[in-house]
């Protein structure tokens, strides 16, 4: 209420009888989103020529800036962020930063582009057609260009690096879909769900990352001290201690893959079934 008075955007009635009503501008107020859209399709190819004229010659037919700036505009906030996995010429990300500064939006987007044999289009017209158009029409915002690494399965993920395996559990951790696993950098402890349960981690390698009793009373006991709840969900390569309503063992890499719905591609020399004994261990607190 203090934001809206500095800001002018409340008006008050006559007297006590009448509600308060919040002011609502023009410029803010869109018509409903029609079933057809009416576009003169040619302008996007004019755009990209005009911003990037080799682009023209590689991409037939792209959509026009305006037509996915109205689509963006109805679909989401002013801090969304906008996923395109068929980028194409760079239309989706050109609307996101003529959006952005046309209502100081803080919208993000993430373009996915693998173009063909013929042509990487990623490389080749994606990237150097959003830089065009931040350069010529002065638009505020930047990009970063990432190369896609080499297949995600079971060798690489054990080869990974601690933060590296980490970040990964908390990207694909089963009780943070919808809301996700919000990170932390504890001792043990790498993030908490919504309910704030806390997603604990042994990773020194794949022969070192076995969880032990004494492990565990560690791991409860930061638990404790951060003020996160139970059960924990305990990541490492095997465990000695028996599955208990207090925590739940998530082994390496198979509770990963399995997030992913990456197949089982076992190594031929390494047998890293998940291994239990049969020891009970309660802990209070």
């Amino acid at each position: 209420m203090k934001q809206l008075l500095a800001e002018d955007a409340i008006i008050f009635g006559k007297d006590h009888t009448q509600l308060v009503q919040l002011k609502k501008y023009l410029v803010d107020i869109h018509p409903p989103l029609r079933s057809v859209i009416e576009r003169d399709a040619r302008t996007g190819a004019n755009i990209l020529k005009k911003l990037f004229p080799k682009g023209a010659k590689q991409f037939k037919n792209p959509k026009p800036v305006e037509l996915i700036q109205e689509l963006i505009e109805y679909a989401g906030e002013k801090d969304s962020l906008i996923l395109d996995p068929f980028a194409g010429s760079g239309t989706t990300g050109h609307a996101v930063l003529r959006l952005n500064a046309l209502d100081k939006g803080s919208r993000r987007f993430i373009l996915i582009e693998e173009g063909t044999p013929q042509h990487r289009y990623c490389r080749t017209l994606t990237a150097p057609r959003i830089l065009a158009a931040i350069q010529q029409e002065k638009l505020p915002g930047r990009f970063q260009f990432l190369e896609t690494g080499r297949k995600l399965n079971r060798t690489a993920i054990l080869e990974l690096e601690r933060e590296a395996i980490a970040n990964l559990i908390c990207q694909t951790d089963v009780t943070g879909t919808g809301r996700g696993i919000t990170r932390v950098s504890g001792k043990h402890i790498v993030g908490y769900n919504l309910r704030r349960e806390a997603i604990c981690l042994c990773w020194n390698g794949r022969n070192d990352s076995t969880i032990t009793r004494d492990l565990l009373i560690q791991m409860f006991a930061e638990v404790k001290e951060l003020g996160f709840n139970k059960p924990l969900r305990v990541y490492g390569s095997t465990c000695e201690v028996s599955e208990t309503e207090s925590f739940r063992f998530c082994q390496i890499p198979d509770e990963i893959l399995a997030a992913l719905q990456i197949g089982d591609e076992q190594d031929s020399n390494t047998d890293f079934s998940r291994q239990s004994r049969s020891e009970e261990v309660s802990f209070a607190g």
